[in-house]
């Protein structure tokens, strides 16, 4: 049975050998490193809630990167399939939808923080 055309151009986007360029989830996605933030303006309310964990952020000590795409090329190179909203670590993405104040106080607590200490 041979794959679709479209699979095997998944296959070849994510094979082993582009491995360092998937955004999704790879420890080493090298374009998005520290707290880094990846949003599309597809929702008014997005430009004010990353203001507001940008903010959060530098109360903890930290830089939030903020990169908005501004067109569908780069919206298809997102690190999630997802392009609207994606939050990412040192290249590794913790979430690929919007995360409220409280979700990224806790995210900040449990996965970045901690493993500064």
């Amino acid at each position: 049975m041979n794959p679709s055309p479209s699979t095997e151009a998944i296959f070849e986007k994510v094979g082993p050998e582009n491995l360092a360029d998937c955004g999704i989830g790879c420890l080493s996605n090298r374009k998005h490193e520290g707290l880094h933030v990846v949003y599309s303006a597809q929702c008014p309310m997005l430009p004010k809630s990353v203001n507001d964990l940008a903010e959060m952020a530098a109360e903890n000590g930290l830089e939030l990167k903020i990169t908005k795409l501004t067109s569908t090329r780069e919206a298809q190179d997102a690190p999630s399939y997802y392009g609207v909203f994606n939050l990412l670590w040192n290249g590794r993405l913790l979430s690929d939808h919007y995360v409220s104040k409280g979700r990224f106080k806790n995210i900040l607590k449990i996965g970045i923080l901690s493993a500064e200490e």
